[in-house]
């Protein structure tokens, strides 16, 4: 996320959705429309404070400051897998940072909450396999964040 935001700053640049800024330089960040909002008004107020064609020192947000954004970027195989499935199926999908898939069927969603309390499960992926949640999520904070976005695909570092 750090050369999306440094993107901005740069002379000439113009607001970029994470969408389009991935299309235009080959990147595979996860989009964070809270963090988009952020940055375009930072760029904004640096353009009125210093014009156009000047690298903008104003403040801008990082990462950090946002509240939605998952800590994971997601490598270009993983994010082309991910688009593969039907969009009614990346929103409730669990991407693990291994480039594991499970659907977020509500049984399993109930399973990664009692993970998150203290007890391990056992969940199907896509693939068929059965894992036990201790060998897919190596961060419960990472599941926590992931799970507190509305909709997914919910990117969880392995």
């Amino acid at each position: 996320m750090d050369d999306y935001i440094q993107y901005h700053r740069q002379p000439g640049a113009v607001p970029l959705s994470v969408n389009d800024y991935n299309q235009m330089h080959g990147a595979t960040l996860v989009a964070h429309p809270e963090l988009e909002a952020k940055v375009h008004a930072a760029h904004a107020l640096g353009i009125a404070q210093q014009g156009p064609g000047e690298y903008l020192q104003n403040e801008f947000p990082s990462h950090d400051d946002c509240v939605q954004c998952a800590s994971v970027e997601v490598d270009l195989d993983t994010h082309l897998k991910v688009m593969q499935f039907d969009p009614e199926v990346r929103e409730k999908l669990f991407v693990f940072g291994s480039g594991q898939f499970m659907k977020g069927k509500q049984r399993y969603v109930n399973k990664l909450v009692r993970f998150l309390n203290g007890e391990d499960g056992v969940v199907r992926l896509t693939d068929g396999t059965q894992h036990r949640l201790s060998h897919l999520v190596r961060s419960k904070a990472s599941l926590m964040r992931a799970m507190q976005n509305e909709t997914g695909p919910y990117y969880i570092d392995s």
